[in-house]
This record gives structure tokens, C-alpha cells and sequence, in this order.
């Protein structure tokens, strides 16, 4: 009994100062206390095949103990792209880099309401590897939601105290297919843990690519008076702007798609930016990007520049060997296999609205890629099949004295009362990183999602 005793209190030491050891004290830059706390590290997936996702934890800034706050999940978009650039420093974490390397504090983070857990995932992406060469060339979709679960178990192993705290899942872009499918994975993985299950609540999905329902990229763009006619029917009948997003991620184009993304380069010039209809480019002269931090269109630029530096990745425990690593926040050395963009998710999103996790979908209105009517109809046509009711239809929802967007609220009745399980939303000037363009619209949008009707 006492070795067993011993054991315990052992393992508990270790777990205690390998935690202490991953503490960040201060970043490189920073301008202000704080008195939330960050953590970042590695956690090893798999012992095998050396697979290692880095992690960055920022808690919850609150009076309150931070256990006592729901545990949110960010998972970057497209493969390759990193959630501790795209996301921490650019979007909805509690920094936003500056121009000069100093930090500024994002008065709209989203550890306001939220302890936040952001992965570089899958491996090969931002500071995230394997030691397996293999991996980097013969990897899916589906090894990327398993490594992702058991990311979630390990990292509750590291951090037992946050393992009976609301559980949800966030992220943008192509996490439309990794979130729901880790969802469904999650719930499949409560089934036979009863005793130790993951309390996940919803899956907030911002502009998710999760194929298109009929309306795409150019409808979007001949309706905005941006493309010729000519252009148009070739994106309808050629090669549309999924096709070529889909052939630009396993290889290069075809011919047929190559004619037309020369045509979309020559009709809307080669710097345009498919994230949003408005917002600038990065310049040099640019004076949004040195007079508003907040929403500056070169701020993935100041995060590389940020992430780069050799005492910022000392003090976030990344790059110990001291040699030079070059970060990069969506060119990492990993190939995709082709199944990573296939994923349907119609059924997957289904079992979950059956196991009522509540989603939401949100949608900037000006984003090109993945345009707001998509996500709208995509929305309309899950609440169809589920046969939810619709609760609320299209109104406009604040941001303050402003209309931040229009939403609708699809659900059941449940134990007497309407209950909601689907919404969507749309934001007002939002891009495709509705976070980076629109920060205060977005945390009403997910404060209000954490407080379930």
C-alpha cells in the first residue's frame, strides 16, 4: 500500500513540474501584465512514430477559478496552416503582434469567456513534426481527426483539472471537415467512458468549407459585379473555384483549370485577395496596417516575423536545438493525400444534432472563397433533413447600437420549451478570418453560443 501511495504521489509531482516547466512567464514583446495564464509544449500523440503537436493554453481571464469556465478547442483551417500563427496571433488570442515585434493586447480575445487550447495540426504544421519521414508524404483526413483525439486525451492528462469543464470545438476554413468528424469521435469515445467522458457541448464552425450546395465563389463574384461574363461561365462550366482550390492542394492544376485561374488572374489581378471582397492588401504605404493593429491585413505577416525570432520560440519551448528554424504559418512540409477535402458532412452533422451538441455556423458576408450564401444554404438544408424547427428567422443581431449580421435559429422542443441547436449567423464586413476583420462582432457571436438557450 505504501508503494502504491508512493506512486501516485509521484506521478502527480511529475505532471505538476512538467506543467510548471511549460508556464510562459512573459513573451518576448509583451507590453503589459496580465493575470491569466499561458502554457505552451509539445504533446507526443504517438511514442511509435514520434509524432509531437505543439499546443499553446491561455486561461481564462476571470475572478473566478478558470476551471469553472468552459475549455474551447481552436483547430486551424486548411492543412499546413497553423493555429498558433493563423489563430493566437492573428485572430482571437489575447496578443496581436505589432510592426515593431511588441505585443499588443486584443481587447476582443476570446479568453474572455473561454479558456483557450489552440494545436498546430496535423504534424509538419507550424511547429508541430514527426520523426517519421513517412508521414510527411503519405497522410489523410482521417489520420489527422485520430491524432487530433488522442492530442485531447493527453492533453487532459497533462492538465487533469480542466477535465470536467464544458468542452467545445472551434475553428475556420476547411476545419468544417476536421471538427464535426473529431466531434463524432468524441461522442463514439463517451459511449465506453462513462466514468471519464469529454463534456463536449457544441462545434462553432466560422465560414466552414464543407462543399457547396449550389452557390459558389461565382455566383458570388458575378453578383458583385467583379467578373466578366465570359469568366463566369467558364468557373460553371470549365473549372469552378473549388475545383481549382481542390487541384492546387494535391499537385498543380489541370490544363482546363489552369486556363481559368489565368483568367481570374488577369480579371482580378494576381494580389487579390479571395478572404474578403474589402479588405486591402498588405503594403508598404498601407496606412490601415500601422494605424489599426486590431484589423491590420499585414498582421500575418508580423506574426511570422513574431514566431520567428529565436527568444520567442525559446520562451513558447519550441526549437531546442538552437538551430535555425524557419516558421511559417501555411507552408509547412506536409502532403495531404486526396481523401482531406472529400469528407461529407451532412450525415456526421446529423448524429451530432441527434446527440444534441449544438452548432454553429458563422459567416463574414464578404468572404470570396467560401461565400455567406453557401454557408446559409448549407445551414437551411442540415435543419431540413434533422426536420429542426425554425425558431428564429432572420433577424439582426447588435454589436451594441449596430446591426452586426442576421441569424437564424433552428431546434426542437425539449422538456417543454424550444431549444436550440443550430444557428447561423452571418457578420456584417466580415472576411473569411471573421475574428481578424470583425473581433468585437465575433466574441458577442461566440458568448452568446456558450450560453445555450
Amino acid at each position: 500500500m505504501a508503494f502504491l501511495w508512493f506512486m501516485i504521489y509521484y506521478t502527480l509531482c511529475s505532471l505538476f513540474s512538467t506543467t510548471i516547466s511549460e508556464q510562459i512567464n512573459s513573451l518576448p514583446g509583451q507590453t503589459v501584465n496580465v493575470t491569466f495564464k499561458q502554457f505552451s509544449g509539445y504533446i507526443v500523440s504517438d511514442d511509435y512514430y514520434g509524432r509531437s503537436l505543439f499546443y499553446y493554453f491561455v486561461e481564462a481571464q476571470s475572478k473566478r477559478s478558470p476551471t469553472l469556465l468552459p475549455l474551447t478547442l481552436w483547430l486551424g483551417g486548411a492543412h499546413g496552416c497553423s493555429s498558433s500563427g493563423n489563430a493566437l496571433f492573428t485572430e482571437n488570442g489575447p496578443f496581436r503582434p505589432a510592426k515593431d515585434g511588441k505585443l499588443i493586447l486584443n481587447p476582443f480575445s476570446w479568453n474572455l469567456v473561454s479558456n483557450m487550447l489552440y494545436v498546430d495540426s496535423p504534424i509538419g504544421t507550424g511547429f508541430s513534426f514527426s520523426n517519421t519521414d513517412s508521414d510527411y508524404t503519405k497522410w489523410n483526413h482521417s489520420m489527422t481527426v485520430h491524432e487530433n483525439m488522442k492530442f485531447v486525451l493527453k492533453w487532459f492528462e497533462k492538465f487533469p483539472k480542466y477535465r470536467n469543464s464544458d468542452f467545445y470545438l472551434a475553428g475556420d476554413g476547411s476545419a468544417g471537415h476536421l471538427i464535426p468528424q473529431l466531434a463524432a469521435l468524441m461522442l463514439e469515445y463517451n459511449q465506453h467512458n462513462d466514468a471519464m467522458p469529454i463534456k463536449l457541448k457544441g462545434i462553432a464552425l466560422g465560414n466552414p468549407g464543407m462543399g457547396t450546395p449550389g452557390i459558389d465563389t461565382a455566383d458570388y463574384l458575378w453578383y458583385h459585379g467583379v467578373i466578366s461574363q465570359e469568366l463566369y461561365t467558364m468557373l460553371k462550366t470549365v473549372c469552378s473555384y473549388a475545383k481549382q482550390f481542390y487541384e492546387g492542394h494535391h499537385g498543380k492544376f489541370s490544363k482546363d483549370c489552369q486556363i481559368v485561374s489565368d483568367k481570374m488572374d488577369e480579371e482580378l489581378g494576381e494580389d487579390f485577395e479571395m478572404d474578403s471582397l474589402l479588405s486591402p492588401n498588405c503594403v508598404p504605404s498601407n496606412s490601415v496596417a500601422s494605424d489599426n493593429i486590431i484589423g491590420s491585413p499585414c498582421l500575418s505577416q508580423y506574426a511570422s516575423s513574431y514566431l520567428n525570432k529565436r527568444e520567442v520560440q525559446k520562451a513558447v519551448h519550441v526549437n531546442k536545438t538552437r538551430l535555425p528554424y524557419n516558421w511559417d504559418i501555411c507552408q509547412g512540409a506536409l502532403k495531404v493525400e486526396k481523401d482531406a477535402y472529400d469528407t461529407k458532412n451532412f450525415h456526421t452533422l446529423a448524429t451530432l444534432l441527434k446527440r444534441r451538441t449544438r452548432i454553429l455556423f458563422y459567416s463574414g458576408d464578404q468572404d470570396v472563397s467560401v461565400p455567406v450564401v453557401e454557408t446559409r444554404k448549407f445551414a437551411q438544408i442540415l435543419a431540413e433533413q434533422f426536420k429542426l424547427v425554425h425558431l428564429q428567422k432572420n433577424r439582426p443581431w447588435y454589436n451594441g447600437f449596430q446591426v452586426g449580421g442576421w441569424s437564424d435559429a433552428f431546434g426542437k422542443l425539449r422538456e417543454g420549451k424550444n431549444v436550440t441547436y443550430l444557428t447561423f449567423a452571418s457578420v456584417k464586413g466580415g472576411s473569411h478570418f471573421v475574428p481578424l476583420s470583425s473581433p468585437s462582432e465575433v466574441l458577442i457571436l461566440f458568448k452568446s453560443f456558450l450560453r445555450p438557450s
